[in-house]
């Protein structure tokens, strides 16, 4: 069978690039590991085509590609295979916590160790404020593996990510350097470079100016990629489905990161998420400027022992009626009624503005505010909201005029 001849082909080249030694593991012998490990062929099969990878369409000059996905999908199963017979026989291991930094929230003394790899969200779940479905519904990926990942430019670079330097042409030299944990990289014959803290895109231009005086090449006769991804272990507390302590690969921001706790809870804050890290100034995440402008993720890379607080959401209103997208939106300092239009989308055509109602309570009783949202618009003014109103917009009255009725 076709996919049987070649899941042994790249079974065996898998587990040629884990053995130290240089030899060719035999298909038989990839395939008795690999049961070893209590991994069936479906099992394997079903996972790499999650991971679109599909073995009946691969063929041998594919495998350099996609090694590093078979790869992590072994690793990933392995681990669940052995997460779910520890449960079984309820051995209970007790993780080391994180190292301890200063200033952070008091929940974090409490926060567990866990391994996270991958989050994959197969069903589309109903969630209670606007906001919290990204986190819930495939809208996000959280990277397993950061070698199938292009980093940004605005990738953060620090210790144990590894750094390949390419040149062809007249001179020829191909080199891969870990950055130390002091910060810098060492290639032969060249002074160190100082990559710590410092961005893939910037990394780029700084080695291309350093080899530059020591190699004869042209720009198309040079590259320099990112080999290897480190890891980091972030801490996630507050109003989470799952807090903990996760290790990841550096490529996910803290967006991407929040998906290891399941994401936000039904009352968790989407407008007011802090990322701490220790000396500096804790940062607000809004998932309302990433849905606007998802480029903005790329400012929260993560370093180790960083913190993610999701606190309550402080005001929540609903509208309801003839808006675009009716729903429950979280509101910020200085939002109020003409934010929250625009945050469900605009109204609609046929939306009555003249009279707009606004339910609140007031003193233990449920009061009904009516408003001219076409006057406020004229006049560019607004209206406060409180948490806990429910904006009602009504369709316009539809009227006949000259008609008769016969009975």
């Amino acid at each position: 069978m076709f996919f049987k001849k070649y899941l042994i082909f790249f079974i065996s080249i898998f587990f040629l690039f884990q053995k130290l030694e240089a030899q060719i593991v035999l298909p038989a012998e990839a395939l008795k590991e690999l049961e070893s490990k209590n991994i069936t062929e479906d099992e394997l099969r079903a996972r790499l085509l999650e991971q679109d990878v599909d073995l009946d369409k691969l063929k041998p000059a594919d495998a350099p590609r996609v090694k590093g996905t078979i790869e992590a999908v072994i690793k990933e199963l392995e681990a669940q295979k052995k997460e779910a017979k520890d449960t079984e026989s309820d051995e209970v291991k007790t993780a080391e916590k994180p190292k301890k930094v200063t200033n952070l929230p008091p929940a974090a003394d409490t926060v567990k160790q866990t391994v996270m790899v991958m989050v994959k969200n197969d069903s589309v779940k109903k969630v209670e404020i606007w906001g919290q479905q990204i986190f819930k519904n495939k809208y996000l990926k959280m990277f397993q593996n950061g070698e199938d990942v292009r980093p940004a430019d605005n990738y953060v670079l620090g210790t144990g990510d590894k750094i390949s330097v390419n040149i062809w042409g007249n001179a020829r030299f191909s080199a891969s350097q870990d950055i130390s944990p002091d910060g810098y990289v060492q290639f032969d014959r060249l002074p160190r470079i100082f990559l710590k803290g410092t961005t893939y895109g910037k990394a780029k231009e700084i080695i291309f100016s350093r080899f530059s005086q020591y190699y004869p090449f042209s720009k198309d006769q040079f590259s320099v990629t990112l080999a290897y991804q480190r890891s980091v272990t972030v801490n996630i507390v507050g109003e989470v489905e799952n807090s903990g302590s996760f290790t990841m690969s550096a490529q996910n921001t803290a967006f991407n990161a929040i998906l290891a706790s399941g994401g936000p809870s039904n009352i968790g804050s989407v407008r007011n998420i802090q990322l701490v890290r220790a000396g500096q100034k804790p940062r607000r995440l809004d998932v309302y400027e990433f849905i606007k402008n998802p480029s903005a993720e790329n400012d929260f890379f993560l370093q180790s022992n960083d913190y993610i607080s999701v606190p309550v959401a402080e005001r929540v209103v609903s509208i309801q009626g003839a808006v675009q997208r009716p729903y429950k939106y979280e509101l910020i300092k200085g939002e109020n009624l003409m934010q929250l239009i625009d945050f469900a989308g605009g109204l609609q055509d046929s939306a009555y503005q003249s009279n707009i109602q606004i339910v609140r309570f007031v003193e233990d009783q449920e009061r009904i505010l009516d408003v001219n949202l076409r006057e406020l618009k004229k006049n560019k003014g607004d209206f406060e909201l409180l948490n806990g109103d429910r904006i009602v917009i009504k369709v316009i009255p539809k009227t006949y005029e000259n008609f008769a009725e016969v009975t």
